[in-house]
Order: structure tokens, then C-alpha cells, then sequence
């Protein structure tokens, strides 16, 4: 019997297949390796920001407490500046009506009499009284504007009376009675004798009346009682509370 060999004596085997399938698996199970060392990596790194995230909201917290301290210690200052401010000036003004008369009394020329003192709206106030002259009222607007208690002091009417030495009064027309009381003038020259009967029984005065505006607490001190946020206290009590 003939045997016939068709593939040859020296017939190869294949193995390509098996050679790409050892390296998928291979190259398969290093990417495995490096994704679970990535995986672990990522999530240190989730736990570790996570546990910072923890710690800075606990600091956070305690900011947020600290912070409503303060700002209940910043109100509590605030309403303590406010009362001893109004302290402060009530101090500064429980004096300051006779301060205020005391300089206008100073003020007053031995010439000048007062009828009377009326305080106005916006501390203002307004004088009624009686001078020999104007240039005794004149003298007297000039002391007053010395005062530290007074500004914008202005004349605002001036006006001729007379004092009658016989009755004692004060009219806008002279009294021209003569002393004798008939009310005649027997003389040839009646305008001399009735002129000099008006000059001898009458004084010429006048009446005025001086607006001001005035600051119980002095001019020096205004600025001081006029105390704005940010602005520099100077009263003892509050400086105290700078320290806190």
C-alpha cells in the first residue's frame, strides 16, 4: 500500500494567536494594577481633603462664634458710647443755663437795662431791653460777641421812648406837662419854654431788641459734643471703651 504525505515533512504550527492573546491579558492585568493603584491614591487623597474639609468647618464654627461675640461685644459698646455720650454732655450741660446768664450779666454795660430773656427754637435767643443810647447797645452786642457762649448776634430793632421823671413811665411821645400842672406855657417864646419843659421832665431812652444763638456747652466745647462714628472721643468715660 502507498501512503502519500500532501503537507510535507516539514509542516509548522501557527502560534501568533496564542502570542496577542498572552499580551492582552497581560497588558490587561498591568492596567488593572495601575487603576487600582490610582483608585487607592484618589481615594487617600478624598479622605485626607475630607478630613480637612471636617477641620476647617470646625474652624469655621468656631470663627462663626467668635465672630457673633465680637459682634454682640461691638453692639453692647455701641449702646454703652451712645449713654455715656448723652451723660457726657448732660454733665457738660446741667451748668450751662447759668453759665449763659451769668456771661450776659457780665456782658451788660451799667447803661443797658433788661426787660427780658426768651429762648427761641434752634437755641436762639431773644433780649428785650432798654439803653441810654445806641452806642451803649453797640457796647453791648460787642461783649456779648466776646462770649464764648454766643454767636450770630444781631440787633433787630431799635427805637426811640421816653421816660417821664414826673409819672414814672415809659411812652413813645415825650410828657409834656409842665411841672406846675396847668398845661400852659405863659411864656412869649412858647417852642423855647415848651422844649426845655419836655428835655427837663423827660429822658430819652431806647428800646431794642438782640437775637443770638447761644450753646449751653460753650463754643470750644461744641465740637466735642458733636461726636460722629469714627470720629476721636475725648471724653474719659468713652475713651475707656476704646480698650476693649
Amino acid at each position: 500500500m502507498i501512503k502519500i504525505n500532501l503537507l510535507g515533512d516539514t509542516t509548522k504550527i501557527d502560534h501568533t494567536n496564542r502570542f496577542l492573546l498572552f499580551g492582552f491579558c497581560t497588558i490587561l492585568l498591568l492596567s488593572l494594577v495601575v487603576c487600582y493603584k490610582l483608585y487607592n491614591q484618589t481615594q487617600l487623597e478624598i479622605t485626607q481633603h475630607n478630613l480637612k474639609l471636617a477641620s476647617l468647618k470646625e474652624q469655621l464654627s468656631t470663627l462663626e462664634k467668635r465672630t457673633r461675640v465680637v459682634k454682640d461685644l461691638e453692639t453692647k459698646k455701641t449702646e454703652i458710647r451712645g449713654k455715656l455720650l448723652v451723660l457726657a454732655k448732660l454733665r457738660k450741660n446741667r451748668m450751662g443755663p447759668v453759665k449763659v446768664l451769668d456771661d450776659l450779666n457780665i456782658s451788660l454795660p451799667e447803661t443797658v437795662w433788661l426787660q427780658s430773656v426768651k429762648e427761641g427754637e434752634g437755641n436762639t435767643l431773644e433780649l428785650k431791653g432798654r439803653a441810654l443810647d445806641n452806642q451803649n447797645i453797640a457796647l453791648f452786642i460787642k461783649q456779648i460777641q466776646e462770649s464764648n457762649y454766643f454767636t450770630n448776634v444781631d440787633l433787630k430793632e431799635s427805637k426811640q421812648v421816653y421816660f417821664s421823671k414826673k409819672t414814672g413811665a415809659f411812652s413813645a411821645s415825650p410828657d409834656e406837662s409842665t411841672r406846675d400842672g396847668t398845661g400852659k406855657f405863659s411864656s412869649r417864646n412858647k417852642d423855647v419854654v415848651r422844649s426845655g419843659a419836655i428835655s427837663e421832665a423827660n429822658v430819652r431812652v431806647k428800646e431794642f431788641i438782640i437775637m443770638a444763638e447761644f450753646s449751653y456747652a460753650g463754643l470750644v466745647d461744641v465740637r466735642k459734643d458733636d461726636v460722629a462714628e469714627g470720629e476721636e472721643v475725648e471724653f474719659p468715660e468713652l475713651a475707656e471703651l476704646e480698650d476693649l
